[in-house]
């Protein structure tokens, strides 16, 4: 979901004036996500590649308010990744192979926490769009929102469930209205007061085709105290280093 759940709004003043209660909805999910200074979480995931491949893995996460994350896969084999201030680390340490990525944007398809975090750069702030309400399955309406982000030349579309408590649905598009990637939140559960999805799944486009993820979460706790080291990673010449790209 390289990505956590808090939704962050610099300003809505920009915005075009759309009844009041079009944009208070927002605002309330937006602060309540941001009241989330962190999630622990056991999870399950599967990847489906574009080749036709599959894969699941199992082990625990968390995430804190910075956007920094660490999953600990147990299954199918030890696997540590850190995604934080420095760059996205990806470690296998039975084979001491490190996968890394110094580009602080990085990240690998299918890495969503529960956190859905929409950042404006800086300085720059956000125009956020009401379109209104559209139809989904079974005759459920969801409330949609465009948020656009000066000088970036892409988007941000989110579904908003019917009486504003949670997201349903999240577009990143391109500067052509094209669709990058696709996040459906399934199985809000309340966790004090803040509701959470307890399933994430990605679609992602990239330069070797679609890439699909479905990513599980139970025994979560929200707002617990994280150890102080647990977004750091220290790379030691013993390591086998490749970047994340294959290159």
């Amino acid at each position: 979901m390289n990505r956590y759940l808090t939704v962050i709004f610099i300003l809505l003043l920009q915005c075009a004036a759309y009844a009041a209660d079009d944009l208070d909805r927002l605002r309330n999910i937006a602060q309540s996500y941001h009241n989330t200074n962190s999630i622990r979480a056991s999870i399950t995931q599967y990847v489906y590649d574009p080749a036709g491949g599959s894969e699941v893995l199992q082990g625990e996460y968390c995430a804190g308010n910075t956007g920094s994350f660490r999953i600990d896969y147990m299954k199918p084999e030890r696997q540590i990744v850190v995604n934080n201030g420095e760059g996205l680390f990806w470690y296998y340490p039975e084979r001491d192979l490190l996968f890394l990525s110094r580009d602080k944007k990085s990240g690998k398809a299918g890495l969503n926490a529960l956190m859905i975090k929409l950042a404006s750069k800086e300085g720059a702030s956000p125009r956020i769009i009401y379109e209104g309400t559209k139809f989904y399955s079974f005759f459920k309406t969801a409330h949609i929102y465009l948020i656009e982000f000066p000088g970036r030349g892409s988007s941000i579309m989110l579904w908003v469930e019917k009486d504003g408590r949670f997201v349903i649905r999240k577009y990143v598009l391109d500067g052509s209205g094209r669709e990058v990637s696709r996040e459906l939140y399934g199985g809000h559960v309340r966790y004090d007061g803040i509701y959470l999805p307890s399933r994430i799944e990605l679609s992602l486009r990239t330069i070797k085709g679609k890439v699909q993820t479905v990513t599980e979460y139970s025994n979560v706790f929200v707002n617990v105290k994280l150890k102080k080291n647990s977004f750091d990673f220290k790379v030691l010449k013993s390591m086998t280093v490749r970047s994340l790209d294959g290159n």
